[in-house]
């Protein structure tokens, strides 16, 4: 019986050892993070629809026509701003599956500029509400393009 107590707790020692040994290595491994393959916004572009052909050029046009419903998100923004002189510019990424449905969206500052965030989480949400169905794709698109405010 002493025998068998000895054993029983060799092999509880034993596999305390393992798993304590698991989450040491387990933690301590460097990992490697890999980019995102989605499009990445540079800081000195944002949108040239110049080189751009038939379906991504008028989804990119639609979508800048969508835009001028974020006027809003603007508006509400200098509600609660005590400089109304204000010119914010922004570099929008928008991602459309073929069936004309926003997949992602993301805003941030032209050139690498700050935007407020509550301006930003507005015009973001407005970007997924939107709809580009009516313009029949032939495959998802990812468009990049500049929006821009001014108050006087």
């Amino acid at each position: 019986l002493l025998m068998l107590n000895n054993h029983s707790t060799f092999i509880q020692n034993a596999y305390k050892f393992l798993v304590i040994s698991l989450l040491l290595i387990s933690c301590s491994t460097n990992r490697e993070v890999k980019p995102s393959k989605k499009e990445v916004l540079s800081n000195d572009t944002c949108g040239d629809n110049s080189n751009l052909s038939g379906d991504k050029r008028f989804l990119t046009i639609s979508a800048r026509h969508h835009a001028k419903v974020l006027s809003r998100c603007f508006q509400n923004f200098m509600r609660f701003e005590t400089n109304k002189k204000q010119t914010i510019k922004t570099c929008n990424l928008l991602t459309v599956q073929r069936s004309g449905r926003v997949s992602y969206a993301y805003t941030r500052g032209y050139k690498g500029t700050i935007i407020p965030k509550d301006l930003r989480m507005c015009m973001e949400q407005d970007f997924w509400k939107m709809q580009f169905k009516g313009l029949q794709l032939k495959k998802g698109y990812t468009i990049r393009f500049p929006v821009s405010f001014q108050s006087k």
